[in-house]
C-alpha cells in the first residue's frame, strides 16, 4: 500500500512541478545570471590591471634606466662612492613612493568597478582588496627601510664643491632633499586614500 502510495505521489509530481519548486529554479536561474554578469566584470577588471601593471612595470624599467645613467654622470664628475650611495638610496624612495601612488590609485579604480556590480560576492572582492592591501603593506615597509637608511646615512646629500649641477645639465639632479621630506607624509596620503576609498 505505502509502494502504491509513493508511486502515486510520483506520477503527481512528474506531472506538473509544485510552485515552491518552481520558485526554487526560478532563483537559482537568476542567482546564475548575476555570478554570470559578475565574472565578466570582473574578468574585465583583470584585464585591465593586468594592462596597468604591465605599463607600471614598464615606467619602473625606464626609471631604472634613467637612474644608472644619472649615476654614472655623477661617477664620472667625481661624486664619491658613500654619496653616490645616499643618493641612490633617495631614489630608490623615490621610485617606491610612485608605485605605491600607483597602487593605490589601481586599487581606488577597482573599487569603482566592483561597485556597479549589483550585490557583488563579498568573498571575491575581499580576496581582491587584501591583494592590494599586501602590495601596498609591501611598499609601505620598503619605502620606510629605504627612508631609515637614507635618515642613518646622514639625510640628504649636498653634491661637493667641484661638483656643479645645474637643471640645465640635468634636470634629474634637482633638490632631492625636498622630495625625500616629503615621502613619509605622501604615503600617509595614500594609506588614507585606501581607508576613506573602503568607506
Amino acid at each position: 500500500m505505502l509502494v502504491r502510495q509513493l508511486e502515486e505521489e510520483l506520477r503527481m509530481r512528474m506531472r506538473g512541478p509544485s510552485i515552491e519548486m518552481q520558485q526554487q529554479m526560478e532563483a537559482l536561474y537568476q542567482e546564475n545570471e548575476h555570478l554570470t554578469r559578475e565574472i565578466a566584470i570582473l574578468r574585465d577588471t583583470i584585464k585591465e590591471l593586468e594592462l596597468r601593471i604591465e605599463t607600471q612595470k614598464q615606467t619602473l624599467q625606464a626609471r631604472d634606466e634613467s637612474i644608472k645613467k644619472l649615476l654614472e654622470m655623477l661617477q664620472n664628475k667625481g661624486m664619491g662612492k658613500e654619496e653616490e650611495r645616499q643618493m641612490f638610496q633617495q631614489m630608490q624612495a623615490m621610485a617606491q613612493k610612485q608605485e605605491l601612488q600607483a597602487a593605490n590609485e589601481t586599487l581606488r579604480t577597482l573599487q569603482t568597478q566592483l561597485e556597479l556590480v549589483p550585490s557583488p560576492s563579498s568573498s571575491t572582492v575581499r580576496v581582491l582588496l587584501d591583494t592590494k592591501d599586501a602590495r601596498i603593506a609591501t611598499l609601505e615597509r620598503e619605502v620606510n627601510l629605504l627612508e631609515s637608511e637614507v635618515r642613518r646615512l646622514g639625510g640628504s646629500i649636498d653634491p661637493p664643491p667641484t661638483l656643479s649641477l645645474s637643471q640645465s645639465e640635468f634636470p634629474q639632479a634637482a633638490p632631492f632633499k625636498r622630495q625625500v621630506s616629503f615621502l613619509l607624509n605622501d604615503v600617509q596620503i595614500g594609506k588614507d586614500g585606501v581607508i576613506l576609498g573602503r568607506l
